[in-house]
């Protein structure tokens, strides 16, 4: 019996031992903390604590420091708040949220930093509307007197120098700023409703001033652009004169042409027996002699420059007259404009056809004044 109540002694000094090593380690965090800051050690062993040695007076100790830790956490999201570092304080609040998410009333302290908060908005940003400073007097109307009347005196200040900044504007042709100032007069108008009348009369007028320089440009492009087409119709007209035109009635189309050549022509057509616009061009290449070489290639040699040309050999037409005749029908490349003006220009051109067997021949002189009527064709039509 004695030897019973010897070890149930023993077991009891034994465990009230741990208990007071816990208390001690309990202790030392609680000392350490303003160095560690540990908050997740000092709450574990609150709750250690709690359930099993509820009467600690280490409990209470631990729950002093947990609370100075929130008000002094709180203290310096406000601090940022009244530095205007909405970063920092942001930041600041997230530690808060995540520290103390078990306590009960996180969520009203967090409301009662909105006010800073919202102020800081406010001051920071390069636009404020009126009425987000009278629903921030209504939200908190206990709120610093003083940073109310900055805020008012910011507003003030922005209103200024919008004002200034319009007031200062010019038309801009360009980029037709009626349109955009108006915008801008009715914007500012709407943010700033209480402005000046007198100077708001004087953006209103000055905008008026804009819509008639505009309506004078429009008005002074519409008669450009008037005597831009007719001039273009009239050049169109004299090139087609120097022209021939054939109507085809099966394909309702008028073929515009320079006649007769040697070697190379330009050549369009439009729909229609009346030109109303939209000719398309082909260049023909032929070769005429005394025997075939059915040529695949084409060299156009201007002053020692080389413009090459390939064909399809089954797109060749043939003809026998006085001669043996071989032609390709292919539509013109824009690109090739140069080449034509070139060929006109030069007194040196002509043109090697190459295939079974090799030909050259020198443009003559009436096809390259017939290159240049179809020419002026073109140029009106694309330039004017």
């Amino acid at each position: 019996m004695k030897k019973i109540i010897i070890c149930i002694i023993l077991s009891t000094l034994f465990l009230v031992g741990c208990e007071t090593q816990n208390e001690k380690d309990f202790r030392k965090e609680i000392e350490n903390f303003p160095k560690t800051k540990n908050l997740k050690i000092i709450k574990e062993k609150l709750e250690y604590f709690k359930k099993n040695n509820p009467n600690s007076e280490l409990i209470k100790k631990a729950e002093v420091l947990i609370e100075n830790e929130f008000n002094n956490q709180f203290k310096e999201i406000k601090k940022s708040f009244e530095n205007s570092d909405l970063s920092l304080g942001y930041k600041k609040i997230t530690e808060l949220e995540r520290n103390f998410a078990d306590f009960t009333n996180l969520k009203e302290e967090i409301k009662k930093l909105q006010p800073d908060k919202k102020y800081i908005e406010l001051m920071n940003k390069e636009e404020i509307i009126y009425y987000q400073i009278d629903n921030f007097i209504k939200e908190f109307p206990e709120y610093d007197k003083e940073k109310i009347d900055r805020l008012k005196e910011k507003f003030l200040t922005l209103s200024e120098k919008e004002y200034e900044k319009l007031e200062k504007m010019e038309y801009s042709e360009e980029a037709l700023f009626f349109f955009n100032f108006e915008r801008e007069v009715k914007g500012f108008k709407a943010i700033y409703p209480d402005f000046d009348k007198e100077k708001i009369n004087k953006l209103e007028n000055k905008v008026k001033i804009f819509e008639k320089k505009h309506k004078e440009k429009i008005e002074k492009e519409r008669k450009e652009e008037v005597n831009r087409r007719k001039n273009k119709q009239i050049k169109i007209k004299k090139a087609l004169s120097k022209l021939s035109k054939n109507y085809d009635y099966n394909k309702d189309i008028t073929w515009v042409n320079n006649g007769s050549y040697d070697n190379i022509k330009v050549y369009g057509g439009y729909n229609g027996k009346k030109y109303n616009g939209g000719i398309w061009y082909r260049m023909k290449f032929k070769y005429s002699g005394n025997s075939w070489i059915f040529f695949e290639k084409a060299f156009v040699i201007i002053d020692g420059v080389s413009y090459p040309f390939w064909f399809n050999l089954n797109e060749q037409e043939t003809d026998i007259y006085d001669s043996c005749c071989e032609y390709y029908d292919i539509p013109f490349d824009p690109l090739d404009d140069v080449m034509i003006e070139y060929m006109i220009k030069s007194k040196n051109v002509s043109i090697e056809f190459v295939g079974q067997k090799r030909r050259t021949y020198k443009l003559t002189r009436r096809d390259r004044k017939k290159l240049k009527a179809i020419l002026e064709l073109m140029d009106a039509e694309r330039n004017y």
